[in-house]
């Protein structure tokens, strides 16, 4: 055990690396109430969008099986403005996806609906101003009797429009949907798809192409993550990868997590013990063996997983939210792909569901979105000081960092992270405060 002993007049303090590292950054946090009480499921997806143009993200949430969908104003600070409900009458809704489909330079809102083989994609047309009218509506065939079909959106012809992929849950098969570039859109064809009860459909560009791959992950037993090679034409190729895993994934999150310049995955984990798992992608779509973070004391189950550099040192983290549980775990990034849950839970909202990463207030610190049954919360990212070795967290390692600079001629530290009392300079009154932090229930640092 490393232990530091710091002798002032007559008094001798001994400290210990038995403290939990404190993270050295922070949240401001706000919720606002979406609950209705008409959605299916309750089961919500949160996106974030620029739909009144003002330069910053607007908040969009929907719930599986509800006849609207929500979307927040961003003000420009982060501070949302009031809800407002887009009613689609006499519908089930199953996915909202923000973006331009119509090609006139304002993010619009494709909404899919649909519990029989005739699938509705109904266009929520942005006029520039931020108001959303119901436009072009398709109608295709393809789908099956089960609500709750993943939807995900993306260019997969490179004609620059926004096109659809759809997990049929039944049927088993993957729809590939175009877009004419006008918002219309119609089944182009289909990927035969490992059997299975599909959790979520994403797209990804896994091989450094510039082509999206789709990634399925399967959620029967034996459950699966199923990765689909882009062709570039709107076609797939067969799954290059099928990894089976002994608990069920759940959702995914795309980051490059051991920093070599290829997108990774990781998985939110239904199951103990494994909390989230980590497939490093080693390129041609080939991946590592599984990385697995356990889960929390308290034994919850991961659900939502965000990618977000939470420490500010060039380094993916993650950000997880629990079923169950109001709260949102951080997993930080050792810097070799290898993941450490932090210490400090921040309670948002009621309980836990999707979150996603988005810079809300500009500042140039990404923040985070979590939607749950009844809220969606706002948790405004803060950098603080504190962590100057930059592991990831406040702790005894700092201490002795800044007893050396300070008086062993040692190298100086990061002079911002070391100003832990905000004063301007790096001295005897920022290793008091970072101590009183650490072991004697002090102030918290500084934070910006």
């Amino acid at each position: 055990m490393l232990k530091l002993i710091v002798t002032a007049c007559a008094s001798v303090l001994v400290l210990t690396n038995d403290v939990y590292g404190i993270t050295p950054f922070q949240f401001t946090k706000r919720t606002y109430d979406v609950h209705t009480g008409q959605f299916w499921t309750g089961e919500p997806k949160v996106k974030v969008g620029d739909f009144d143009g003002n330069g910053t993200k607007d908040v969009l949430c929907v719930y599986r099986g509800d006849t609207a969908f929500y979307v927040l104003s961003n003000e420009g600070t982060g501070v949302l403005g009031p809800v407002v409900a887009h009613v689609w009458p006499g519908t089930q809704i199953e996915a909202a996806l923000p973006a331009d489909v119509d090609g006139n330079g304002f993010t619009d809102v494709v909404v899919i609906s649909g519990k029989d083989l005739k699938i509705k994609i109904q266009v929520f047309a942005n006029d520039g101003t931020g108001s959303l009218l119901r436009t072009s509506l398709s109608e295709v065939i393809g789908g099956d009797w089960w609500l709750d079909r993943p939807v995900a959106g993306g260019d997969l012809d490179h004609d620059g429009d926004i096109d659809l992929v759809m997990a049929n849950r039944q049927s088993r098969s993957i729809l590939i949907i175009k877009n004419d570039g006008d918002g219309h859109f119609a089944v182009y064809g289909s990927v035969p798809a490992t059997p299975g009860n599909y959790r979520e459909v994403a797209l990804a560009d896994l091989n450094s192409d510039n082509i999206p791959e789709v990634i399925i992950i399967c959620a029967d037993y034996p459950p699966s993550i199923n990765v689909y090679k882009g062709l570039g034409n709107g076609e797939f190729g067969p799954a290059q990868s099928d990894t089976v895993y002994q608990h069920t994934p759940r959702l995914v999150s795309i980051g490059d997590f051991n920093s070599d310049g290829i997108s990774d995955l990781a998985f939110s984990n239904w199951g103990l013990p494994k909390f989230v798992t980590i497939l490093h992608n080693a390129g041609l779509l080939q991946f590592t063996l599984p990385i697995n973070v356990s889960s929390p004391p308290d034994g919850s189950n991961a659900w939502g997983l965000a990618a977000i550099d939470l420490n500010e040192d060039g380094w993916d983290d993650l950000a997880a939210t629990s079923t169950g549980a109001p709260w949102t775990m951080f997993l930080i990034n050792q810097h070799d792909g290898t993941f450490n849950m932090a210490q400090g839970l921040q309670y948002v909202a009621s309980d836990g569901g999707d979150i996603m990463a988005a810079d809300l207030n500009a500042d140039g610190l990404t923040d985070l979105v979590v939607g749950n049954s009844a809220q969606i919360g706002v948790m405004i990212k803060q950098s603080c000081t504190g962590d100057f070795d930059e592991s990831g967290y406040s702790d005894i390692s700092d201490l002795s960092l800044l007893i050396s600079y300070l008086y062993l001629n040692g190298p100086p530290p990061d002079m911002w992270s070391a100003n832990i009392d905000g004063a301007g300079t790096v001295d005897i009154a920022d290793l008091s405060a970072l101590i009183g932090y650490l072991y004697l229930n002090g102030s918290p640092p500084f934070c910006k």
